[in-house]
């Protein structure tokens, strides 16, 4: 019952933090950080209910790079980091070489602006479409419903003010796009 529970588990679910996935930070300190995470009883049927996980997006990492051969930190370094002109950074990996999908990512100030003027340019860059708008547009929604004003889409945090939409990602010690 439990393994069809989490082989329900959709991308979307992972994205909007509705995986049932809990939160258990020690994923990073195990040999196979992905098994270990996926080996912990769900909190809730996916797609039923809410709770931040970094497990969870450490989860989308390790999908990212089964998809494409390639770290997330190696495809970030290839096809998104050289469009935004960002160069110094720090990625935490796990044991397995799996780019840390919950947190470990450092950038400076300027280039975390770049990653936010890039949603507000819906995905454009000086040099072109780098995401597609359809993409910006979608995981900057109110997916999920906290309240009339406050919700959650696609990893960015969402509020209504005065009738416009707002989105930011909150980073671990304060950090904010």
């Amino acid at each position: 019952h439990r393994r069809i529970k989490k082989q329900s588990i959709r991308i979307d679910h992972l994205l909007m933090m509705t995986s049932g996935i809990s939160d258990d930070m020690q994923y990073m300190n195990q040999q196979d950080a992905v098994s270990y995470i996926l080996d912990q009883d769900l909190m809730f049927d996916p797609g039923t209910w809410w709770a931040y996980t970094s497990a969870g997006t450490h989860i989308l990492s390790a999908i990212l790079t089964g998809l494409t051969n390639e770290s997330a930190q190696d495809y970030a370094e290839k096809y998104l980091f050289p469009e935004l002109g960002i160069t110094n950074f720090l990625w935490q990996k796990d044991i397995s070489g799996n780019s840390n999908g919950g947190y470990g990512l450092q950038l400076r100030l300027r280039d975390m602006l770049k990653f936010g003027h890039l949603f507000l340019q819906d995905g454009k860059t000086a040099n072109g479409q780098i995401l597609s708008s359809k993409w910006t547009n979608r995981s900057t929604d109110k997916l999920v419903n906290f309240s009339s004003t406050f919700g959650y889409g696609y990893l960015w945090w969402i509020n209504i003010s005065n009738g416009q939409p707002i989105y930011y990602a909150v980073g671990y010690g304060g950090q904010y796009i």
